[in-house]
């Protein structure tokens, strides 16, 4: 059976328009971020004045993870004006509830090589080579690599003291030397030698959906241990993002104190830049002089103002519709028409979801719906009910247990600061709010 032909390629792209991929750090990459140059200049200054840890607050879908991943890119360019060395992580680490100091700690010595040992090239180039790096490089294609064990400032396997160690049972295919010191020996000497202090650069590593990590005291717990040994790691510099408030919350104790700056609220994008959006990826993406966007600018926009300005979900529904339709049917109608059909797609899919739960729901619910989505970019604490017109708390909180019971928001209370309660809006809220606005 022959390999059916790409839909994006049918619709006249080299790829797909509405990925909800994270941007790369890449100069092609750097073309399809739109509407961030206020916080990327922020970031930026926080790179240069030596943060240790930038943090990026906003909620699910907003763009995060893009926006550092642009930060990075810039950071890259600096160099070659006669600024810093900054060398962007080519993977995104997550930490996980379960993870130890250990666990996590290998994670990042390893990317770190990987870094390294990619840009050992060009370091060369630029007079900075590197010792060792094919003993590093073998070690990292090897499947034993995987199996070492870490620590810091410990005698391990055979390495006594420095700053980490790495010990095994059988020796990975490389030297003699290379196995006797130890990946972290060696990576942290690559660090002491590019990047002597802070002004200096570092390897920017990235650590994302710090809110998996579920409540405060999970986050405290699992992020406190970092601190010292990867947090101010000499040559790291790290930038961090999360949703529903867990990045303030991961530093709020007097021992993160002095490695978290303010995070940098990201909020929702402008509704007049969101056209832009699709049109850079047309332009990066167009493929043949005839291609068809099966959702154009003007319907997008549409669509991301009536969900209430969330992204990643703006571009869910248009990937879905376009994998659901026919390019050649699209492809014979007029924009206008295309854009009716898109908007009647998700009119269909949004009044399923009203129907099984939201059509009880009453006028002073919609309103505080509403609040919710058009002022609080989907996410607040019930703490911000004066905002909501409310005197007290109990009744805004009544509102959203019926909200909750619509499963339109999630309510959240963290089970180790009871003060700490979260509102968010749920994609299903979103369709549901589709269908209500279109109704208004």
């Amino acid at each position: 059976m022959a390999m059916p032909t790409s839909v994006w390629h049918e619709y006249g792209f080299r790829g797909n328009p509405y990925s909800t991929d994270p941007i790369e750090v890449s100069a092609a990459g750097r073309e399809l971020l739109i509407g961030r140059e206020q916080e990327l200049a922020l970031i930026g200054r926080h790179l240069t004045g030596g943060a240790s840890v930038v943090a990026l607050e906003g909620d699910f879908g907003v763009g995060k993870t893009s926006l550092a991943a642009v930060a990075a890119f810039d950071a890259a360019q600096w160099s070659k004006e006669g600024g810093p060395l900054f060398l962007a992580m080519d993977t995104r680490l997550s930490l996980r509830p379960e993870d130890t100091r250990e666990s996590f700690e290998r994670r990042v010595v390893r990317a770190v090589a990987h870094v390294l040992v990619a840009n050992a090239g060009s370091l060369k180039s630029g007079g900075r080579p590197l010792d060792g790096v094919e003993g590093v490089k073998r070690w990292l294609q090897a499947p034993e690599a995987g199996g070492w064990n870490a620590s810091l400032g410990a005698n391990v396997g055979g390495v006594a003291g420095g700053n980490a160690g790495f010990g095994k049972a059988r020796t990975p295919n490389t030297s003699t030397g290379f196995a006797e010191l130890g990946i972290a020996e060696i990576v942290d000497g690559w660090l002491a030698q590019l990047f002597p202090n802070r002004d200096s650069g570092g390897v920017l590593c990235f650590l994302d959906n710090l809110e998996e990590l579920n409540d405060s005291g999970t986050a405290l717990n699992v992020m406190e241990p970092l601190r010292d040994p990867l947090f101010k790691r000499p040559g790291l510099r790290w930038i961090i993002s999360g949703a529903q408030g867990m990045v303030r919350a991961a530093y709020a104790s007097p021992k993160m104190a002095g490695v978290f700056l303010n995070p940098i609220d990201v909020r929702p994008l402008p509704h007049k830049l969101v056209p832009q959006v699709i049109f850079a990826r047309m332009k990066a993406l167009q493929d043949q002089d005839d291609a068809v966007a099966p959702v154009s600018m003007t319907a997008f926009a549409n669509l991301y103002r009536s969900i209430g300005q969330n992204l990643r979900y703006a571009l869910n529904l248009s990937e879905r519709y376009a994998f659901d339709s026919d390019p050649d049917e699209l492809r014979g109608i007029s924009e206008a028409d295309r854009d009716l059909r898109f908007h009647e797609s998700v009119l269909r899919e949004a009044d399923l979801v009203y129907a099984a739960q939201a059509r009880d729901l009453g006028a002073a619910d919609w309103k505080v719906f509403d609040h919710l989505l058009r002022s609080k970019a989907g996410s607040c604490s019930p703490s911000e009910y004066k905002d909501f017109g409310y005197a007290q708390m109990p009744p805004l909180l009544s509102r959203v247990r019926k909200l909750t019971e619509a499963h339109l928001v999630s309510y959240q209370i963290d089970e180790a600061d009871q003060r700490r309660r979260t509102i968010s809006v749920t994609d299903h809220g979103r369709l549901a709010y589709y269908r209500h606005v279109n109704d208004a």
